[in-house]
């Protein structure tokens, strides 16, 4: 493989690759003044100082995979919140849509009410005009029963 094949495989740089070889850590051939990198997994190279650090000491490679995989998680949680987020919106338009139409039937409902309301006070009008009437009809009537019979009733008898 070639040099940047191997650079890819081990996750260093190229640079770091040359200086393998030169150090004799790879084995490699040079064929038409290119290198071509003989790979076999004891020929990779374990030494702390052959690994990318950052100035705390730290490996640059596994910080790098560590804040990959932090980042893809964190991809993760942003979709999974965009989602519950557009659920929660479409929740909301559909309640808004239920407070609108119960608003309407209430607005109908309290309407209706007071048309029924206006009907009962005409009728209780209408009803205290005929127990008005009913009762000045008793009392005639109670009146008349308790006057004398009129001279021809008591003539003629009549009840």
């Amino acid at each position: 493989m070639s040099t940047t094949q191997a650079a890819e495989h081990f996750g260093v740089h190229i640079k770091t690759i040359l200086r393998w070889i030169r150090d004799g850590k790879l084995s490699a051939d040079r064929v038409d003044g290119r290198w071509h990198v003989q790979v076999k997994e004891s020929d990779v190279p374990h030494k702390e100082h052959d690994i990318p650090h950052d100035e705390q000491g730290h490996d640059e490679k596994a910080r790098l995979e560590r804040a990959d995989v932090e980042r893809k998680h964190l991809m993760e949680s942003l979709e999974e919140k965009e989602c519950n987020l557009q659920r929660a919106l479409k929740q909301l338009d559909r309640r808004d849509e239920t407070i609108e139409s119960l608003t309407g039937t209430l607005e109908s409902l309290t309407r209706e009410i007071d048309h029924l309301t206006q009907l009962l006070a005409l009728k209780e009008k209408h009803v205290a005009v005929v127990t008005s009437q009913l009762e000045t009809s008793r009392e005639m009537i109670e009146d008349m029963r308790q006057r004398k019979p009129s001279v021809w009733k008591r003539i003629f008898r009549w009840t």
